[in-house]
């Protein structure tokens, strides 16, 4: 994965990032404290 493109590698992070907002939106609308850091 670290040697993927760099364009498959920027895609990869940008999803991740999206993913990761998407997951403490949700526990927050639940009242889920989110950690900062897993």
């Amino acid at each position: 994965m670290l040697r993927a493109e760099p364009d498959v590698r920027a895609a990869r992070l940008g999803l991740a990032d999206l993913t990761a907002r998407t997951l403490h939106t949700g526990m927050s609308l639940l009242g889920i404290e989110a950690p900062d850091e897993i």
